[in-house]
């Protein structure tokens, strides 16, 4: 009888262990990126569909392309490239690749880092922000544009993010023409555009405190359902306050007010990315801090909501992404042991409603050298990661 309940209590816990494991697997899917591309960045529209940009070639000649999934299928079109000079963009670094957006009529908007010998550029030792959208005919993609003005020094990646009004809002962080003071006097730059991405502004700085940046972190940029812009960029201040700080703008990119989200006190650059997705109304973001990856929830004001979640802790985690289902399940997902020019492991874990674990971590392939995940939400709520 002795035995009996013993072992009783130890088949009902390992049952529960392979429920567990069997509904999570089933839930998470795993989809090579096509053409063996690298650096996914992928937006779901109102239909389903999937929008997706990724990186191939070189490391310094890298070509944009961009492949679009139908709602109710699983299958990827035709890629189509996004450039239009060849090997405009690099995959160097993991966060210089391109950002992609949907915007009025879901037309696809696209920036990305220029390489070496990308064109145009702002000078003869200043890569470009390059920028382009979906054409009229849906077929293919305008030329690039340079959209940096009278700013230098480009290096962390630049972000993009567009609403149903014609609002188009490119950032990235660099200096003005001339200031040769370090990554002290680096500052954010939002350069916008109110015709649907035909016409931009030149480019202004809206960091309101002189933070610096830090200078290959790389940035990333949403508009949420009620109008506001939000943007998360790593500081610099003194070279040694890096500062996960996140930028909040209620009045179309006018004004932004800022708040430090995490604190790093480092000398040197942690080339670091972050993300942010709806959920339900509020605002979803991940970056890593210390080496470890973390979520948290902002309300319309900006406030935190709830606890930051480090599932990673004592792992080194890179490029963390976290999406919400209608379920209330999280998923985070990022990229552990990767580094210059060094390949890292495709790691995830699920969240339920509380923000606490559902299973364990899990980890799959290995990436390529350059690469990071993304990953999307499924009309059923089962998680796609693209890797």
């Amino acid at each position: 009888m002795l035995k009996h309940q013993i072992l009783a209590p130890l088949c009902f816990g390992l049952l529960l262990t392979c429920i567990t494991h069997c509904v999570d697997a089933a839930r998470v899917n795993l989809v090579p990126v096509p053409d063996g591309g690298i650096q996914p960045r992928a937006v779901v529209d109102g239909n389903g569909g999937v929008h997706l940009v990724f990186l191939k070639g070189p490391e310094r000649e890298s070509d944009v392309y961009y492949v679009k999934r139908a709602g109710g299928s699983r299958e990827f079109g035709r890629p189509i490239r996004v450039n239009s000079q060849r090997g405009s963009a690099v995959a160097m670094g993991t966060i210089r690749g391109p950002q992609i957006a949907l915007g009025s009529n879901a037309r696809v908007h696209v920036v990305w880092n220029g390489g070496p010998n990308a064109q145009p550029r702002t000078g003869a030792h200043s890569g470009p922000m390059l920028y382009s959208r979906l054409d009229d005919g849906g077929g293919g993609f305008e030329p690039q544009r340079n959209l940096m003005t009278k700013t230098v020094g480009l290096d962390g990646g630049g972000t993009v993010t567009a609403d149903g009004k014609g609002n188009v809002y490119v950032m990235w962080h660099g200096a003005e023409a001339g200031v040769t003071k370090g990554e002290g006097a680096r500052a954010v730059y939002l350069a916008g555009s109110q015709d649907g991405g035909k016409t931009f502004a030149a480019e202004r700085r809206i960091n309101p405190k002189p933070t610096g940046a830090c200078g290959c972190c790389g940035m990333d940029a949403f508009g949420d359902s009620h109008g506001n812009i939000w943007a998360l960029y790593r500081t610099a201040e003194m070279g040694l306050n890096r500062n996960m700080t996140l930028l909040v703008s209620r009045d179309a990119g006018r004004t932004f007010a800022d708040q430090v989200v995490s604190r790093l006190r480092s000398g040197k650059c942690p080339m670091s990315s972050s993300s942010f997705r709806d959920l339900d109304g509020k605002v979803l973001a991940a970056w890593e801090t210390e080496g470890s990856v973390q979520f948290g929830v902002f309300g319309n004001s900006g406030a935190a909501i709830g606890a930051f979640q480090n599932p990673a802790k004592g792992v080194k985690g890179k490029h963390p992404v976290a999406v919400g289902n209608r379920n209330g399940e999280t998923l985070l997902v990022w990229v552990e042991g990767s580094g210059w020019k060094r390949a890292g492991t495709l790691a995830w874990q699920i969240f339920n409603k509380s923000g606490t674990p559902a299973g364990p971590v899990r980890r799959g392939s290995r990436l390529p050298v350059w690469s990071r995940a993304d990953v999307i939400v499924e009309p059923n709520g089962d998680f796609t990661i693209l890797h």
